[in-house]
């Protein structure tokens, strides 16, 4: 065992009767003889029920003395044994939706199947199971203990561990570890999906050298916030302290791919001294070590050392739904757009990499989508989906660099959870513009951009769609601007042409007559699309 240490850095601390959790006719009868039936849900050492007059509640166990439940299906469809009759095509859309990590992942395998089974004798059962998997997405549904709930329940259960959290840090500070250690277990009953209570958890179990346990408690944390550096450090540790070496420089750099830091690139380092050799020259691994070497230079960090900083809670937290501030990490949204008639739509590689289903939305219409392409120098992708009709599609710019001061329009569906889900519009000028020598983001404009803009159109004063907006720039404090950095249609039409993607050019003669921002949001908005993600 490599004899390192941990170093602890404080650096900054169902309106929905949700038939997929149980059916509608369980039975509790309780020790005083009463008899309650309804939606029961078993939930650690106490049951949740929702009975028939719509009152919910918790139950202690130790108050049941049976517990019946129901022998419906568990999917919530009211497929039932329709399923084993149906086609195959059916039966295998079942079980990718059975296994779907989100509600969003559901919603897209049936729309998928719909699109590409259009006379099948199964239709009516599909369109029900994708009402049910949009009755989930409505209620922001999770999957918990391997049941989807949702609505009043879900905010019941994270109302109650958020309660007992807070217990359990009142009594961390008074020092009673062990009853704080308590509270925090029966938080985690409550409401399993916890970031911050597995991530605590795990955290007190790596402090008293529990590597098992700390295990199982930062692989949930990592599981429900993909992209928390602080989990996949901490986990990364874990695994190096069980000598499982590979799955400790996977997470390592998992976790440089979302944010380096010197701490994290501290920590790859003193992993890369102590891993087998055999396992460092694997070629998976190349990219990260020669990552990590850029940035030792650029930390100034001379070498490894004795010592492992380990990211404690950030107990500033509560418990929030799907462990997230907002929505969760295995479902995210972007922005794409049509550039041709037939449905093949361009956006960012990181809005669609590493999804397992892709949902496509525009007003009242939707559609799964199929990545056909992706760029990992340019950070672009096509994605295709299939129409019923021609759709609206874009010109690109005929000039491969906007000009600076150049006038733009933005459009996109930033920050859905808290904007709502229409197109968002932001206007402003052309900042900076590099030549095509430069590769990749090359465009610089001050009109704003948020989560959710990646993939977006970025338009001239013509109509013509200057450049995709690929990220924005971090603000060191509140005081400074951010701006939004996008690919110009140049690189774009270099992307298109080595994916022998044809497409319409921009009309140059009679020179255009600009238009103005509501002339360009009306020509721009129809084929503007959101993009929801799922892994």
């Amino acid at each position: 065992m490599p004899k390192r240490r941990v170093t602890i850095c404080w650096i900054g601390a169902l309106a929905l009767l949700l038939t997929a959790a149980a059916a509608p006719a369980a039975k509790l009868v309780l020790t005083d003889g009463t008899v309650l039936e309804g939606t029961v849900i078993p939930q650690g050492d106490q049951y949740w029920i929702k009975t028939s007059d719509g009152q919910s509640r918790f139950i202690s166990a130790d108050q049941v003395a049976t517990y019946t439940p129901d022998a419906q299906p568990s999917d919530g469809s009211g497929a039932g044994s329709a399923v084993d009759t149906a086609t195959p095509e059916f039966r295998a859309a079942h079980n990718r939706a059975d296994d779907a990590e989100s509600p969003v992942a559901g919603v897209a395998i049936w729309q998928q199947f719909i699109d590409q089974n259009p006379d099948s004798p199964d239709m009516n059962l599909a369109k029900t199971e994708l009402k049910h998997w949009k009755d989930l997405v409505d209620q922001n549904a999770e999957k918990i203990n391997d049941q989807w709930i949702g609505g009043d329940q879900l905010k019941q259960m994270v109302q109650q561990s958020g309660d007992l959290f807070k217990q359990a840090l009142d009594l961390w500070n008074a020092h009673e570890t062990l009853q704080s250690v308590d509270k925090l277990r029966a938080a985690l009953k409550a409401y399993p999906n916890s970031f911050i209570a597995n991530f605590m958890m795990g955290f007190i179990s790596m402090d008293e050298r529990q590597y098992d346990d700390a295990l199982e408690y930062y692989s949930n944390a990592a599981r429900l916030r993909p992209h928390s550096v602080e989990a996949l450090n901490n986990l990364a540790i874990v695994y190096f302290f069980k000598e499982y070496y590979e799955d400790s420089l996977d997470t390592f750099q998992k976790a440089l791919e979302v944010r380096d830091s010197q701490i994290l690139v501290q920590n790859m380092i003193n992993v890369l001294e102590d891993a087998p050799g055999n396992i460092k020259m694997l070629a998976r691994f190349k990219d990260a070590i020669d990552a990590t070497n850029l940035l030792a230079a650029k930390y100034s960090i001379a070498g490894p050392t004795r010592d492992f900083t380990f990211f404690p809670p950030p107990v500033d937290e509560s418990p929030q739904p799907g462990g997230q501030e907002s929505s969760p990490d295995w479902a995210w949204e972007g922005t794409g757009f049509f550039i041709t008639p037939d449905g093949l739509i361009l956006t960012n590689r990181h809005v669609v990499n590493g999804s397992k289903t892709l949902l496509v939305a525009m007003g009242d219409q939707q559609w799964a989508g199929t990545i056909v392409a992706q760029d990992d120098e340019q950070d672009l992708a096509l994605v295709q989906v299939k129409t019923k009709s021609p759709v609206a599609y874009v010109h690109l710019s005929p000039t491969d660099s906007p000009q600076e001061g150049a006038d733009c329009v933005v459009l996109g569906f930033p920050l859905m959870d808290r904007l709502g889900s229409d197109v968002k519009v932001t206007r402003g000028i052309v900042s900076s513009s590099a030549d095509m020598s430069v590769n990749g983001a090359d465009v610089l404009t001050d009109a704003k951009v948020n989560p959710g803009n990646s993939g977006g159109p970025i338009v001239d004063q013509f109509g013509n769609v200057m450049a995709i907006v690929s990220m924005k720039t971090v603000s060191e404090s509140d005081k400074e601007d951010t701006y939004g950095i996008g690919i110009s249609s140049g690189h774009i039409r270099a992307f298109l042409a080595k994916q022998h993607v044809m497409i319409e050019p921009a009309a140059t003669s009679p020179s255009p007559t600009a238009l103005t921002t509501e002339e360009i949001v009306a020509l721009i908005k129809p084929a503007t699309v959101c993009i929801q993600a799922s892994n």
